[in-house]
Parts: C-alpha cells; structure tokens; sequence
C-alpha cells in the first residue's frame, strides 16, 4: 500500500451519484420534481417519489442490500430485474416525504437515470463528466474494470484476511467506485 493505493469508498459513491444527478438537472434533462414513475411506473408510490424524494432519501424507499433471510445475496452476480424484483417485494416503507431513511435503493434508481439521460453506462459517465475533468487519476466505477483495488480486509486470530464482499457491479452509483484519499480531497 502506498499513497496511489486505491480502495473501495462505499457509500462515498453516491456523492458522484448525486453531482451526475445535478448536473443532468442543470443541464435541464431532468427536474427535481420528475416523478419517478417516468422511468419505473411499476415501482411501488412511483407516481409520487420525485427525484428529490431519491436524492434525500425521503421516497420510502427500502434498501434492496438487505434481502431479508439472505444478507450477502448481492456478494454474486445479479440481474435487473432480480434487483427491481427485490425492491418491488420490499414496499416502501411511508410515502414520499412522511420521513427520512436512508435507502440504497433510491440511488441504485438514481444511477440507472442517470445511464438513461446519459445515454451511456454509469462508468463512463462518471470518467468523462467528473474524473477526466478533475483529472482523477485514482478514482474509477467497477464498470470500467479498476486495476490495482486494494481488497477488503478483517483482522481474525491476530491476523489479516481477505474478506468477502459484493459483487460491485450490483451497486453501481450505489456504492461501488474506488478511489484514493488525494482524489477524494479534489472532488470535494
């Protein structure tokens, strides 16, 4: 490990999620009120989350990480529609903006509009629209395939192992990007 190591930043991806997400709304692609039932007309109270509902985490939304009876189902390859399944089974939990809970699922919708808008997948997205200009030489989504990603590690019987983790590719926009402490400092 040395000062260009990068590693996995979790949930610190859906700062990027939400910069692609303003900027498609100051390019005037997208409103804060867009419903998302304009993308997901089948999702549960779509007719009434707005993005700004997905932004602050106020939609009702669950959180698809957590399948109830299986907690690592997303340590595999997953499709989708086994991932809009997931989010349709759980139901929301209130409706927009009756309270605030914080839900993967709202910025996993956000990142699949953001790839709709763009016209593009999310990876790309994030390279040409804020690391390329920022000139973030460390930082890269799961979808354009980062070399170098420092791996997940758990200190067990006084010594470290690798550990299990995601399959990052099912929580694109979500919590999948590595990066680096100086790239980190750049973007914000």
């Amino acid at each position: 490990y040395n000062q260009n190591s990068t590693y996995q930043i979790g949930s610190v991806t859906k700062l990027f999620t939400a910069i692609l997400t303003w900027k498609l709304i100051e390019n005037k692609k997208l409103k804060l009120d867009t419903k998302l039932s304009e993308f997901y007309p089948e999702i549960e109270n779509a007719h009434l989350i707005t993005i700004k509902n997905l932004l602050e985490h106020t939609s009702g939304l669950r959180n698809y990480i957590k399948k109830e009876g299986n907690g690592a189902w997303l340590g595999e390859a997953r499709t989708e529609t086994e991932i809009l399944d997931e989010i349709k089974a759980q139901k929301s939990l209130f409706k927009p903006n009756d309270s605030v809970f914080y839900s993967n699922s709202g910025y996993y919708f956000l990142a699949r509009i953001i790839e709709k808008k763009f016209k593009d997948n999310y990876g790309n997205i994030v390279r040409k629209e804020i690391t390329k200009p920022l000139h973030l030489k460390y930082t890269n989504s799961t979808d354009v395939n980062p070399k170098n990603v420092s791996k997940s590690l758990k200190f067990v019987d006084h010594h470290w192992e690798e550990k299990g983790d995601f399959y990052f590719k099912n929580i694109l926009g979500v919590g999948d990007i590595s990066s680096n402490p100086a790239d980190l400092n750049i973007l914000i």
